[in-house]
């Protein structure tokens, strides 16, 4: 019988997104190490303030867009600004890599290419803006280095703005950028 090397325990509802992630894993590699049940993530409130929805599209497009306006940084002003404008619109940018493994050296890619794809909503049934921050844990493993190879400068990364929204919506195709 084969054991779960891995569990995530999910948030009951998408409006508190509290969550865990553990993992089989090493905090040090070494010749005494034994793999263990790690907790590599972990998204905590700094709050327990309720977050209030909204069954509206519009209404929830112009709270997000007041919210990243005011806590926009005037030195990434035009990416933040097009994705603003993209999703007041109704599309909203996705970026994805595109990535096939190399026949001769599975450790490498023989093709790489980032992918951008316009989510599109259909239907919008409810959402709402997180009225207090957010942190995200993330452990230091040395058989996961998770924040490491993200190029993170820390563990620990605090949200500035966060929204939730319950939708269905058509991935448009994608292009290469």
């Amino acid at each position: 019988m084969a054991s779960i090397n891995w569990q995530f325990q999910k948030p009951a509802q998408i409006q508190k997104p509290e969550f865990t992630a553990d993992v089989l894993g090493f905090r040090q590699f070494g010749a005494d190490s034994v793999a263990q049940r790690e907790r590599l993530l972990s998204l905590s409130s700094s709050s327990t303030v309720d977050v209030t929805g909204v069954n509206e599209f519009d209404s929830i497009k112009n709270t997000m867009s007041a919210e990243l306006f005011k806590n926009m940084r005037t030195n990434l002003a035009g990416g933040l600004l097009e994705f603003a404008a993209r999703f007041i619109n109704d599309h909203i940018p996705l970026v994805f890599l595109k990535q096939f493994r190399d026949a001769q050296n599975t450790h490498k890619a023989c093709y790489q290419r980032l992918i951008e794809a316009p989510l599109k909503v259909e239907t919008f049934f409810e959402g709402g803006i997180f009225l207090n921050s957010y942190t995200l844990n993330i452990a230091s493993l040395a058989s996961h280095p998770l924040a490491q190879n993200l190029g993170l400068s820390g563990a620990e990364q605090k949200s500035t703005l966060g929204a939730w929204m319950q939708v269905d919506f058509v991935l448009g195709n994608g292009i290469e950028v």
